[in-house]
């Protein structure tokens, strides 16, 4: 997804098909799909789309109201769409089985974090550091105040969540926050477990990949082979990671 309701779907011979709804101005930020051909997608001016038939038809849902907050993340559970989390900025939290939630802060929640053993998210995450318990509505915050950009939207039982962030921010969470220490001094913009096991990608300016294998304790750095900014960083579940960046560049990084 992209700028002006741009929003693209390859296709099973590979080919990218520009499916984007007709008569969308707004920038889209972030889309999720399930194995069930449910997808959403959300972006600027409190959009949010979703489509039923494995994105080649999107509608918008007009009765979501986010207060004109633009949309940052969407995700659900692959296996279950119907537990899935928006957060957009001014502090816009969005809980399916729960309806917003209000922060004490006005801060950017940039991202939501589940678990794929239970489907059920549990963090959100804020540019300023700031980790929301979805359950209890209780809150820690990242020592060093770093910005945070991204976070890996799900991982399996034993593996920590993974958060990213300027100067080469890498964090882990599993019941307690542990800083690595930075690989590069970058701006990261994403990351994403890469459906191997223990194994994570992180992207950011620059062009840089960055590859864990370890659960999120070391990482090595890839060629890329642009100079480009990496903004975004997806998997499909056996072990290929999509990277999408500045001046339409995709990527596929196995």
């Amino acid at each position: 997804v992209g700028n002006r309701g741009t929003i693209l779907l390859r296709d099973s011979t590979g080919e990218w098909l520009d499916v984007s709804p007709e008569g969308l101005s707004a920038d889209l930020n972030s889309v999720t799909a399930a194995v069930n051909g449910t997808c959403m997608a959300c972006g600027d001016q409190g959009t949010l789309l979703s489509s039923f038939d494995g994105g080649r038809t999107w509608r918008i849902c007009e009765d979501f109201d986010s207060g004109g907050a633009a949309l940052l993340s969407v995700n659900f559970d692959p296996s279950s769409p119907y537990n899935f989390v928006i957060t957009g900025e001014n502090g816009f939290l969005f809980v399916s089985d729960l309806g917003e939630i209000p922060l004490d802060s006005p801060d950017h929640v940039v991202a939501s974090c589940a678990r794929l053993c239970s489907g059920a998210p549990e963090l959100a995450v804020t540019a300023s550091g700031n980790l929301i318990f979805l359950e209890s509505g209780s809150s820690i915050n990242l020592p060093g105040g770093i910005r945070v950009n991204g976070a890996s939207a799900f991982v399996t039982g034993g593996l920590p969540f993974v958060l990213v962030g300027d100067a080469g921010l890498i964090a882990l969470f599993q019941g307690e926050v542990s800083l690595i220490p930075p690989v590069v001094q970058v701006n990261l913009n994403d990351v994403s477990m890469t459906g191997s096991e223990a194994s994570f990608c992180a992207v950011g300016d620059r062009g840089t990949i960055l590859v864990s294998n370890d659960g999120g304790v070391t990482w090595d750095k890839m060629d890329s082979g642009t100079s480009r900014n990496l903004n975004g960083v997806a998997s499909d579940g056996a072990g290929n990671c999509y990277a999408v960046g500045d001046n339409v560049f995709p990527g596929v990084f196995p």
